[in-house]
């Protein structure tokens, strides 16, 4: 296994241990929202979804905060890898 894929994997590990982030709003949230945050996403089938969900329940964080979380600690560590020139 590289060993970006290594530490992606293990920082992704301990994304369940980090506890909700306390939800904020503001007014003009929405306009700022629509205006500087994207979504990204994916599709799973129906058996891939209900274990997505379980695994979430039982580590007690969102689906969006996992994601997130996962999806920023593979691009640090493939700019490391990337940065390293490869190895």
């Amino acid at each position: 296994m590289y060993e970006w894929a290594s530490q992606a994997y293990r920082v992704a590990a301990e994304a369940g241990q980090d506890g909700p982030a306390a939800r904020r709003r503001w007014a003009g949230q929405n306009e700022y929202d629509a205006e500087n945050m994207h979504t990204e996403c994916t599709r799973f089938n129906r058996d891939q979804d209900a274990r997505l969900r379980q695994c979430c329940r039982e580590a007690k964080v969102t689906r969006y905060a996992l994601i997130s979380y996962l999806l920023r600690a593979w691009m640090a560590a493939w700019e490391t890898y990337r940065e390293c020139g490869g190895r």
